[in-house]
């Protein structure tokens, strides 16, 4: 840490909890659970103060824990017992994503996007276990590109060597790069659109999904959900005894979860969604 550096992140830190201390809430809701999300909801003033779960010593600071469900696979299934548990409609409890005017930028994209017909994909984790092969990316956008007479644009942020290796491996076999050129407010327009989408589990993935578009989402390691609730995405996870490990993989690096999913598999179940969704914008 930088010298005086520590200072400024006190100094920063007091000159928030000052902010909220001065403001008076009829509702704080912790979503995340975290202990850093927990001393902020601590700060809060309000009489009602709800943390969708947490652990110690986060647990010491929030008094009403909502537990996490982790027996449903339903999208979102945490968030909708919690609207249950506060009484509020849940009727329509479906995933959606708002894209306002004031996020649109349609400059960033490097093909005209109201005359060529693009698709999206999203390759890139955090985690190696998440991963999908490059071979198999490239073999999907060669296949995908051909079929279905369509460009691909790669979204996302390479975080390493091995994933800028990645990223030159798909512009070798035709795709378009975005990779580090957008952010979260360039995005949304861009997914919604293309033609479809294909990615792990990334943010970019849930928002595709929550966008509507149709998507194909690779889970193995991990498996946030398998039922996404609305008939635009299809979850592709095989279910292996070992699925999901989180991050604490026991394959000695296999990750069969991932590579068992093959690209014919995954453009077989892209073909079949895109047949079956009305909305389907390719010709």
């Amino acid at each position: 840490m930088k010298k005086g550096s520590f200072l400024s992140f006190i100094n920063i830190l007091l000159s928030f909890i000052r902010y909220l201390r001065k403001e008076r809430f009829d509702l704080v809701l912790d979503l995340q659970g975290l202990f850093r999300t927990n001393f902020i909801t601590f700060f809060c003033k309000s009489n009602l103060k709800y943390s969708l779960g947490t652990e110690f010593p986060g647990n010491l600071l929030v008094k009403n824990i909502i537990p996490r469900k982790h027996n449903s696979n339903r999208i979102s299934s945490e968030y909708l017992f919690l609207a249950e548990y506060l009484k509020l409609t849940t009727d329509k409890f479906n995933p959606r994503f708002y894209i306002t005017s004031s996020i649109i930028k349609p400059s960033v994209c490097p093909i005209d996007t109201t005359k060529e017909p693009f698709f999206v994909i999203f390759p890139f984790t955090t985690r190696r276990q998440k991963h999908w092969k490059p071979e198999f990316w490239a073999q999907l956008i060669k296949n995908l590109i051909c079929k279905y007479k369509t460009k691909c644009i790669v979204l996302g942020r390479a975080l390493n060597n091995e994933q800028k290796i990645l990223e030159e491996q798909l512009i070798s076999v035709g795709a378009f790069s975005l990779v580090n050129k957008t952010n979260l407010k360039d995005v949304p327009n861009l997914i919604k659109q293309s033609q479809f989408a294909v990615g792990v589990d990334t943010g970019l993935t849930h928002i595709s999904l929550s966008i509507g578009n149709p998507t194909i989402a690779i889970f193995g390691s991990t498996r946030p959900y398998t039922n996404p609730v609305i008939p635009t995405t299809k979850v592709l996870w095989l279910g292996l005894e070992c699925s999901p490990c989180g991050r604490n993989p026991i394959c000695n690096d296999k990750f069969s979860c991932m590579t068992e999913i093959t690209p014919s598999l995954v453009a077989r179940h892209l073909d079949t969604l895109i047949n079956s969704n009305a909305k389907n914008k390719i010709t």
